[in-house]
């Protein structure tokens, strides 16, 4: 006799597929990842982070905070896609 048993992994991957969930739990990790990053700076330095369509906007309060992420866009963008093990974000923009 044979059973059909799924893993859960695979079971949580295709709820997620069905109901269009994954850009959803994939923008959750990336916020997660991104608020790591910048806690060493200091509590308040990234106000807001938002992701949609591979484009991450990284919202930043202090002007010289916000100059020197935006010369590090393409090193933030590259670390968080190594730590996702997936080329996700294609743009970075800083404001």
């Amino acid at each position: 006799m044979r059973h059909n048993f799924i893993s859960a992994g695979d079971a949580i991957r295709a709820f997620l597929k069905t109901y269009h969930l994954e850009d959803k739990v994939m923008e959750a990790r990336i916020l997660a990842i991104c608020r790591s990053m910048f806690e060493h700076m200091g509590k308040n330095s990234l106000s807001k982070a938002t992701f949609h369509n591979g484009h991450l906007t990284l919202y930043i309060s202090g002007a010289a905070l916000r100059q020197e992420i935006g010369y590090q866009k393409s090193l933030i963008m590259n670390e968080i896609n190594t730590e996702l093990g997936e080329q996700v974000i294609k743009s970075v923009s800083v404001h």
